[in-house]
């Protein structure tokens, strides 16, 4: 770094106040996201606020990717709760999308709320019982299930609406990536195609590719680009028809 900056020489007897400008600043190391930190069992998460904020939306999408934590066919263990034995039920997915069910803990969690746990406009968060320790009282579970849900203006559904949001919005940028790169392919094959189908015949012709002048103002640019020009025009002609 040092070819960089010259070193300011300082006569004798002169004081210089001056911060020294030869001293390069250390840039600041890119913080990157460790994959291993993207938990699938809800119970063993680190919460998205606990990352960088320039790394949250980073982890939103990698967890929307992997989806819900559902295993459906998992022996859940039983709990007793007085003369009666219940466990987490797979018909409850069903009705609640946004269950996640941890194996670790035996416990149930909210998809939505981990991912978009803000302050609501009442100024309450999202319960811990369905972001960070679990709810596991499976003799109310539905009746819990309903009042974490809530009214309109709730934890939950301002968590679902942020949800649907990013998933949106993350599904345009997609198709919009995919749109373009359907239509550059598109664009390079039928070049190539009249690049090659061009080739064949002018050598199967006997006749010179190059021109005297192949600039873009010249009116003859000899016989390959004139010929290219002309024959990948009528083939998207064509593919227009």
């Amino acid at each position: 770094m040092e070819r960089f900056f010259k070193p300011k020489r300082v006569r004798s007897g002169e004081s210089s106040n001056e911060p020294n400008i030869s001293e390069p600043v250390q840039n600041q190391s890119c913080v990157e996201l460790n994959l291993n930190d993207i938990v699938s069992d809800p119970g063993l998460r680190k919460s998205v606020e606990k990352f960088d904020i320039s790394l949250r939306d980073h982890v939103r999408r990698e967890y929307l990717t992997r989806g819900t934590c559902q295993p459906i066919g998992h022996m859940y263990p039983k709990t007793s709760f007085g003369k009666q034995h219940r466990s987490f039920q797979d018909s409850w997915y069903q009705k609640f999308v946004w269950l996640e069910y941890s194996i670790s803990k035996d416990a149930a969690f909210c998809f939505w709320c981990f991912l978009f746990k803000t302050q609501n406009k009442g100024g309450r968060y999202a319960e811990d019982a369905f972001t960070k320790t679990g709810f596991n009282n499976w003799k109310k579970a539905m009746e819990r299930f309903n009042e974490h849900i809530g009214a309109v203006n709730s934890c939950h559904n301002d968590a679902r609406i942020q949800f649907e949001s990013f998933q949106d919005q993350r599904h345009s940028v997609s198709n919009v990536l995919r749109s373009c790169g359907r239509e550059i392919d598109n664009a390079y094959r039928t070049r190539l195609t009249a690049a090659l189908d061009v080739t064949r015949f002018l050598l199967k012709q006997g006749l010179a590719f190059r021109g005297n002048d192949e600039s873009t103002s010249s009116s003859n640019r000899g016989n390959f680009l004139e010929l290219f020009e002309w024959y990948s025009s009528e083939i998207l002609r064509f593919l227009r028809l």
